[in-house]
Order: C-alpha cells, then sequence, then structure tokens
C-alpha cells in the first residue's frame, strides 16, 4: 500500500522540503489510459475533454548506487520526455526513497 501512495505522489511535499536532491533520467513515460480525467460536464463523445495522466519510470544515482523510481503525474501537468533529466528528491537514511516534483 505504501508504494502506491508513493506512486500517486502522497507525501511528496514533505519529501521535497525535507529530503536531497540529486538529478534523474526519464526511462519510459506511459499514458493511464485506465485513469481517465473528464474536464467538461457534458461531453459530445466518450474522449470529448478527457485528460489522461502518466506514469513516469526514472532512474537516479545516490553514494555511487543507482536506484530505479515511478510517479504518476497530474494529466494538467507538463510531461517531460524519455531521456529528459529532472529533480529527484529522496531520503538520506533510504535512499530508495524518491519522488520528483509534478
Amino acid at each position: 500500500a505504501m508504494r502506491l501512495l508513493q506512486l500517486l505522489g502522497i507525501g511528496a511535499k514533505k519529501l521535497m522540503e525535507q529530503g536531497e536532491q540529486t538529478t534523474g533520467t526519464v526511462t519510459e513515460v506511459k499514458t493511464c489510459w485506465w485513469l481517465k480525467v473528464n474536464t467538461k460536464p457534458v461531453r459530445a463523445h466518450m474522449w470529448d475533454g478527457a485528460l489522461f495522466p502518466h506514469q513516469i519510470t526514472y532512474r537516479y544515482t545516490v553514494d555511487g548506487r543507482e536506484y530505479p523510481g515511478k510517479r504518476i503525474i497530474s494529466p494538467y501537468a507538463a510531461c517531460p520526455n524519455k531521456g529528459d533529466t529532472l529533480p529527484v528528491f529522496y531520503r538520506p537514511e533510504q535512499p530508495e526513497r524518491s519522488t520528483i516534483q509534478p
């Protein structure tokens, strides 16, 4: 359950404020087709006004060791591309626990 909450960004703000920062690289971007966000109260068809969040997979290095990370970002946030670099925030005592800014 904890990993799912992290994937959805629960606790991300605290980690960004209190954690350490490094640079990560996006390794994969997937559209979450199963999680549709409707932006219109009345739609002409199923996809009218539909937005979809993205799952971002990234890798980052702390003290010479590489770690993987995943995060689902809002459909309203700018979506990075595979190969882009981005700031990664992690717990110094548990560097495998990380987040990216949505």
